[in-house]
């Protein structure tokens, strides 16, 4: 009988043990923080959309910011060489020119310009577009709210079409 008390002793610590063990060794997301809607899987962060880095602490569009050049027509009267994107500190899939343009990112490379009002040559526009994005270009055009069709080329007051500049 003392046998089996001992042999169900050591039993139960064994299994105590490897208990603690395994949860230890086996929770790998113990230790790790993930950041903005991030969770963790198998001790790795899996990032919420529009994040990425180790600990998902990366906005998406801190790739997009820069200088890009080309050239741009706005109703036939303005030409300028070059727009500068920021990256919005708090919404990450949206960027914003210095004219204050508001542009935000739908997916990996279609962008939407939403509804808003914008001031050219002293007056004021209700805007919307659309676009395509990459790590070095730009391709955006809008209209008239409640006038422009990403379809039809003719609604469109605004185009720019233009690359990265290294600086």
């Amino acid at each position: 009988m003392s046998k089996f008390v001992y042999l169900k002793a050591n039993t139960l610590i064994l299994y105590l043990f490897l208990g603690v063990m395994s949860q230890s060794c086996f929770d790998q997301c113990r230790k790790v923080d993930c950041n903005n809607s991030g969770y963790c899987y198998d001790g790795a962060c899996i990032c919420d959309k529009w994040y990425s880095g180790e600990n998902c602490d990366l906005r998406f569009n801190r790739n997009y910011e820069g200088l890009f050049q080309s050239s741009m027509d706005l109703m036939a009267r303005n030409e300028i060489d070059t727009i500068r994107f920021f990256a919005h500190q708090s919404i990450p899939n949206r960027v914003y020119t210095t004219g204050g343009l508001q542009i935000d990112f739908e997916t990996d490379s279609t962008l939407i310009i939403p509804v808003q009002e914008l001031i050219i040559d002293s007056m004021q526009f209700s805007i919307e577009g659309s676009g395509q994005f990459g790590l070095d270009f730009y391709e955006i055009e809008y209209g008239l709210s409640g006038e422009y069709d990403p379809l039809d080329s003719r609604t469109n007051i605004y185009n720019f079409s233009g690359t990265r500049v290294a600086e």
